[in-house]
């Protein structure tokens, strides 16, 4: 989630919602396999 925020703020890039909810989910599973 703070990834699209970042985007959004510092470059004013807004992601279509498939794409955002691709790049949650990747950093979500990447997170738990670290875990």
């Amino acid at each position: 989630m703070e990834l699209i925020a970042a985007m959004r703020m510092h470059f004013n890039r807004t992601l279509n919602h498939g794409v955002a909810l691709f790049l949650i989910l990747t950093a979500q599973i990447m997170g738990f396999g670290m875990a």
